[in-house]
């Protein structure tokens, strides 16, 4: 049996090679998961994604002569059917650095395969590894990981079997499968068949802006790579994206394609962060930043994530994420900042919330990095954004801002970056009333910033947050 997860492709695909390899009868299964759907990160728009990607894959099989199920329910109930249905000797999938649900889900899959005698295979996905003490020798590791062969898959070996009726009526999926087909035009389609595309792309032309439009909100939606939602879902392995950069990076544009390499590395670094100390999901993993008080302000929240607290780029921003499913790197730090800091919320419910606005949610990556920019870890450079500086600065002539803010449209560009400061006779020429139109800022942003440097900066010298910090280096960090 192969299981698939966050691994919905067929190339470099290390359970599908090994079950063909085995030249036993297989069933290939997909498990949308009722404990998954109706968690606080997730969302409709990753479960178009999925079903967009599982549209894919069958195509890919068909065409084939194979098969895959998408069924629907409890994994270890699905479990239990089929070997109560077949003699299973294997099963494979790949290794999951998830959320707390799907850990809990695993361990008790793991429990029940035990007790069949099944023989469970989990093979890497990324460059991560659980148990990890140290992160001594891990450089290595990570490199030999992301440079050992592509897995090929041979579709003539693999022969996939029919389940009984009673199975696939018992945990049917058509339901899903129905009610999600079609596609948002804007926002990105799943599959492995678009993930390619989009590698292709960017490697071809896309990449030559890198460097230049990794910040700019507007720019990046380009020149960015675009693949992180596909990394994000499995429709292409990392080392796939990272092999072909290395080899693309000889041919030419070596500063953008090797710049980017190396935020593939990143990426593995997080996700083995969080595998290391996954409580950081709920929890301050500085447990010294357990006594800062962050009363929750709905009113703030609200303002926050529908766009209307009256800094035009965090506007934007928050609205594009709501519409398109994607911010660049700087624009999500900057809001993640401005919710924390300038609004001084608590960072859990605006993490949940995002975890189900990005169709690039990866639980390994978004925790890590939500901590971090919230300035709570005690170890990384504390940075409050100011979303003035960072819109004059990515969105000079305000473009981005027009297209998400439609009521600063006919705001001249002396004033996009701070509306509130339009003399009344511009406002009136521009249509937009600061106060009626278009709300004036919901906070004094000096003010604000001042107080939450502050409160972080005085946290730093905090005896048991330096106490964690120190422990938090230890685990997560080398020498040099």
């Amino acid at each position: 049996m192969v299981w698939l997860k966050r691994d919905i492709r067929t190339d470099d695909h290390a359970p599908l090679c090994r079950a063909a390899e085995s030249d036993l009868p297989c069933i290939v299964m997909y498990v949308f998961e009722p404990e998954v759907r109706t968690a606080k990160d997730y969302d409709a728009r990753h479960e178009r994604f999925i079903v967009q990607s599982l549209t894919d894959f069958e195509g890919r099989l068909q065409r084939a002569g194979k098969r895959v199920h998408i069924l629907h329910g409890s994994v270890v109930e699905v479990f239990e059917a089929l070997a109560g249905q077949y003699a299973v000797n294997h099963v494979y999938a790949h290794f999951e650095t998830g959320n707390h649900i799907t850990f809990q889900r695993d361990v008790a899959v793991k429990k029940l395969l035990s007790e069949k005698g099944i023989s469970l295979k989990e093979f890497k996905q990324y460059a991560v590894w659980r148990g990890l003490k140290t992160r001594k020798g891990r450089g290595t590791r990570s490199s030999e990981f992301l440079s050992r062969p592509l897995y090929q898959l041979d579709l003539n070996r693999l022969e996939t079997i029919a389940l009984p009726s009673h199975v696939t009526s018992r945990f049917s999926a058509e339901d899903i499968l129905h009610r999600v087909g079609g596609s948002d035009q804007k926002m990105q389609k799943g599959g492995e068949t678009q993930a390619l595309k989009t590698l292709n792309s960017f490697f071809e032309y896309r990449s030559r802006g890198y460097m230049k439009g990794i910040s700019k909100p507007a720019a990046s939606r380009e020149s960015c790579s675009r693949l992180s939602p596909y990394l994000a879902w499995g429709n292409v392995s990392i080392r796939r994206v990272y092999q072909e950069c290395v080899q693309q990076a000889k041919g030419g544009n070596a500063k953008n394609l090797l710049f980017f390499a190396e935020r593939l590395r990143w990426h593995c670094h997080f996700i083995q962060k969080f595998e290391s100390e996954s409580r950081m999901e709920f929890e301050n993993y500085n447990s010294g930043y357990n006594r800062m008080e962050k009363p929750f302000n709905e009113a703030y929240f609200q303002a926050w994530k529908t766009g209307t607290t009256g800094y035009p780029l965090v506007d934007a921003c928050m609205r594009a994420v709501r519409e398109t499913g994607y911010l660049n790197f700087r624009m999500r730090a900057m809001v993640v900042s401005f919710i924390t800091a300038h609004l001084w919320q608590p960072w859990q419910p605006a993490a949940e919330w995002l975890a189900r606005m990005f169709l690039d949610y990866e639980p390994g990556i978004h925790y890590p990095q939500f901590q971090m920019q919230a300035g709570i870890t005690g170890v990384n450079t504390i940075r409050i954004y100011n979303p003035v500086k960072q819109s004059v600065e990515h969105d000079p002539q305000g473009e981005f801002i027009k297209k998400y803010v439609s009521e600063l449209f006919n705001v001249p560009p002396a004033y996009i970056h701070e509306p509130w400061k339009m003399p009344l006779m511009e406002q009136q020429f521009a249509g937009c009333m600061i106060g009626e139109h278009y709300p004036a800022p919901i906070v004094n942003l000096e003010k604000a910033n001042k107080y939450a440097a502050d409160m972080l900066w005085k946290m730093r010298k905090d005896s048991e947050v330096k106490r964690e910090s120190r422990r938090i280096l230890n685990r997560h960090t080398t020498r040099g």
